[in-house]
């Protein structure tokens, strides 16, 4: 009878052992594979939503500088000059030096252009020469 308990416990762990064994193979197996793919896929999406995310707080950084900067817009639209309107500066300088009797030499640089700006840059100096009222 000890001999028969034995054969019977053997053969009931053989098998759950077995039957452990397809379980995982049929059942646990797959659906790791089915999850991997899914895992890959919520992970891509966190980045990009970083990626948005961090897009967004800098979209909403630069409306906050750029609401600050608003009301002074037509002050530096005032002190910019148009481009080709250089002449037209110097001219109305040499007009207002004449008239308040201040001798005025301007030299005059290459404008310098960067693609990436908006705006180019022409170097000057002013030579003035007069009664300090008469030169402000």
């Amino acid at each position: 009878m000890n001999f028969h308990l034995q054969n019977r416990f053997m053969i009931s762990t053989i098998s759950f052992g077995l039957l452990l064994v397809a379980l995982i193979a049929l059942v646990i197996v797959p659906a790791f594979k089915e999850i991997r793919p899914i895992n890959k896929q919520v992970l891509e999406e966190r980045i990009r939503l970083e990626k948005l995310y961090l897009r967004g707080q800098l979209q909403r950084t630069v409306k906050i500088t750029y609401d600050k900067v608003a009301d002074d817009l037509p002050i530096l639209d005032e002190m910019m000059l148009t481009e080709g309107q250089e002449l037209q500066y110097i001219t109305s300088l040499e007009n207002m030096a004449t008239q308040e009797n201040v001798g005025l030499s301007i030299n005059v640089g290459e404008s310098k252009r960067v693609p990436e700006q908006k705006f180019s840059v022409l170097p000057f100096t002013f030579e003035v020469q007069g009664q300090w009222e008469s030169i402000l």
